[in-house]
């Protein structure tokens, strides 16, 4: 064979050998399919809480591990695509049912705040899940675990624990005890949500001698008046409540919308009406006696508004009722050491002027001293116990007329409303800067204490006072209407220490009384 044959020859013999190799390629069946998964064998029908459940933990706090739930059909089929419903129940305290024992949210929650139901559908491996978070009242919880188109239910049990001290709940948390009374403190160390602990916190007090505590039986024993704070101390947490201590007495008090003059314990106990029907333009301002039994005021007559017209005088111990009449206006009565009665006010038929006037048993009315320059505005003058002085604002000074000579002492050049004190030696009234709420219709100013000489002049503190003040009868304690109103204030002349109380009607309402006297 040439040399030329044999390359034609091995040529066509490899185009063959190529055409037959692709042919046989080309027809070769696809490789079989994987086979299908194993069904899951079947098991007892019916819901199974596979995981999450039993947790103990305190409260607020939330599992790692969710609530898991496996549902399975009549047959004990895996049942996918099973909506399953989680539901927490309320807490078994009946006292705490607006709060949660336990929360239910879904897996994609970035944050569980606390939903009360959340719904799922079951997997190819028929599991729904829940994230659970612990609720705020220690005891048992509980979420019910539901599959509605099966008919299917249970629950999966919480233990909610008490979560670690965050807090001291002390009660009370602020109150007003007598001097010489006590109160028990009661301390109790809470967690986060308020829910107690056992640990017994122990108590000390502020600086001060208002109060002192007993630590092994929490008594707070009132000492003297003014406010101090109680503390409550575990560990680093702490808490404190305001003791407020008033000194004792019993009270003389007018009530305009109630129309009448009470008598009442510095405390509101023991309140006893002892004139009804009383009220005018210019206030009653009733005022104790020197034996502390009398009561003079002034009242309109058979009226509310208006000037009043009618001098009363009342004997706590069960005298008759004497009316003195025959004056146009009175501004001030005061009963006298020596039994009589003192007026400063105008006569019917009078002219415009104002003065002092006594008054005998018999009712015999004499002119003693008139009021030159006397300013006719709400609580303007006062008359001392014996009768022998009166201080009036004249103009704006606060002067003092001798009843006897006639001689006219001026204390102060700016003030309103004076009072004096039991035994005479001084005079408290109300100065009156723009922060007063009432400064413009001249009843509210800062109570001023000055010597009758003119010396020792202070300003008692800087809260408000309506005109009207009192005396306490050793001289130490002013008492008189809160200038924002509803409120009694006391006041400690040798350092302006203050305290304030507010007193309920038998209905139950807050009462707003004026111009007080003291027992």
């Amino acid at each position: 064979m040439s040399t030329r044959s044999a390359r034609r020859y091995f040529a066509l013999a490899a185009l063959v050998i190529f055409f037959t190799g692709c042919g046989d390629r080309a027809t070769e069946p696809p490789p079989p399919p994987p086979p299908p998964p194993p069904e899951p064998p079947a098991g007892t029908p019916g819901l199974t809480i596979v995981a999450g459940a039993g947790v103990t933990d305190t409260v607020d706090a939330e599992p790692v591990q969710a609530l898991v739930v496996e549902v399975r059909d009549t047959r004990g089929k895996i049942a996918s695509g099973a909506v399953v419903r989680f539901q927490s129940r309320p807490p078994s305290d009946p006292t705490r049912q607006s709060e949660g024992a336990v929360f239910v949210c879904a897996l994609t929650a970035a944050t569980c705040f606390g939903s009360p139901f959340v719904a799922d559908t079951t997997d190819l491996a028929g599991r729904a899940s829940a994230v659970i978070r612990l609720g705020t009242v220690p005891g048992k919880a509980v979420v019910l675990v539901t599959v509605p188109d099966l008919g299917l239910a249970d629950s999966a049990t919480f233990t909610v624990i008490v979560g670690a001290a965050a807090r001291i709940i002390v009660s009370p948390q602020d109150t007003t005890i007598d001097i010489g009374s006590t109160v028990t403190i009661q301390a109790v160390a809470a967690d986060r949500r308020g829910n107690a602990r056992s640990e017994v916190p122990t108590l000390s007090t502020a600086a001060g001698n208002a109060v002192t505590v007993d630590a092994a039986t929490n008594v707070v024993t009132g000492h003297d008046m003014g406010s101090q704070a109680v503390y409550a101390h575990l560990g680093e947490v702490t808490d404190s409540a305001v003791m407020r201590v008033r000194p004792t007495g019993r009270l003389l008090v007018w009530s305009p919308a109630l129309a009448i003059v009470r008598l009442m314990d510095i405390n509101g106990k023991n309140q006893q009406t002892v004139v009804g029907n009383v009220g005018s333009d210019y206030g009653a301002f009733p005022r104790f006696s020197p034996s502390r039994q009398g009561i003079t005021l002034h009242s309109a007559a058979n009226s509310y508004a208006g000037p009043s017209r009618d001098a009363i005088v009342v004997d706590t111990m069960g005298t008759p009722r004497r009316d003195i009449s025959g004056f146009s206006s009175i501004i001030a009565v005061r009963q006298t050491d020596d039994g009589n009665v003192m007026v400063v006010g105008r006569r019917t038929g009078d002219p415009g002027w104002y003065a002092v006037f006594r008054i005998t048993a018999d009712n015999a009315i004499t002119l003693l001293k008139t009021l030159d320059g006397f300013s006719d505005i709400y609580g303007s003058v006062d008359i001392t116990y014996d009768g022998k002085r009166v201080a009036y604002i004249d103009g704006n000074a606060l002067a003092v007329l001798d009843v006897s000579t006639g001689a006219l002492t001026i204390l102060d050049g700016a003030a309103r409303g004076p009072r004096w004190s039991v035994q005479g030696d001084r005079l408290v009234y109300l100065t009156s800067p723009s922060s007063c709420p009432d400064n413009l219709n001249s009843l509210d100013g800062l109570p001023t204490v000055i010597n009758t000489d003119g010396s020792g002049r202070r300003v008692l503190g800087n809260f408000c006072f309506t005109s009207g003040l009192g005396w306490s009868p050793d001289g130490k304690y002013i008492v008189g209407r809160a200038g924002g109103g509803y409120a009694l204030g006391i006041v400690r002349l040798s350092d302006g220490m203050d305290v304030f109380m507010r007193y309920r009607d038998p209905d139950s309402f807050f009462i707003d009384y004026y111009q007080p006297d003291w027992r």
